[in-house]
């Protein structure tokens, strides 16, 4: 039931208008519903969704992927996609709102770090502002630290779900480097996004 429910958002967003550019082998409309995916199942880096889609064929299907995006190329066009894949999230979220298929009493913050593609910034040069001489570094990224105090340097996808156990789908994303908080992120940015109905927002800062 719950898979059936997945495929049905991610088949919404067929209905939305975007834009495909011919130059890309791996369509727009897919990649919104990779990214899409991912931030549902919570998969937190590039190669394991990359290794998470080679294993499920019949999300291959709903993609109509023949192989799967190399994790680079994920890396490449996620960077290119928040603000548009946040206004595509919120079309989706709203048709399921409008169908009265979820409810918004309740909603949930939280983040997941997704590691910056290339070689890492060690945090005692990034404070130094020493730029290694490896190359192929994102100066972008930062270092952030999950709830199991693991580093990683890249980037914090902050999310706003409905919290439904059976399904809960985004309704509104953030994507900073990854030393940014959920807390500001949420009264900057993610807070405006809320609806009147919403009574609770459960979030874990500590």
């Amino acid at each position: 039931m719950v898979a059936l429910k997945l495929q049905d958002c991610l088949n919404k967003i067929d209905e939305l208008g975007i834009q495909e550019l011919a130059s890309y082998s791996y369509s727009e409309r897919s990649m919104v519903k990779v990214f899409a995916y991912g931030l549902i199942k919570g998969i937190r880096e590039f190669k394991a969704l990359h290794d998470h889609l080679e294993g499920k064929p019949e999300v291959r299907n709903w993609l109509k992927w023949q192989q799967v995006s190399h994790r680079t190329t994920l890396s490449r066009r996620f960077k290119g996609l928040p603000e548009k894949l946040c206004s595509l999230i919120a079309e989706v979220y709203q048709k399921f709102v409008i169908t009265e298929q979820i409810e918004e009493m309740v909603m949930s913050v939280d983040s997941s770090l997704m590691r910056a593609q290339g070689n890492v910034w060690h945090k005692k040069d990034r404070d130094a502002g020493v730029l290694p001489s490896c190359g192929n570094i994102d100066t972008e990224a930062h270092w952030g630290v999950d709830g199991c105090g693991e580093w990683t340097y890249g980037y914090r996808v902050h999310c706003l779900v409905n919290a439904d156990a059976e399904l809960a789908l985004p309704k509104d994303i953030a994507v900073h480097a990854a030393n940014l908080k959920d807390g500001a992120v949420f009264t900057d940015e993610l807070a405006l996004s809320l609806s009147g109905n919403t009574e609770v927002v459960l979030a874990d800062w500590t």
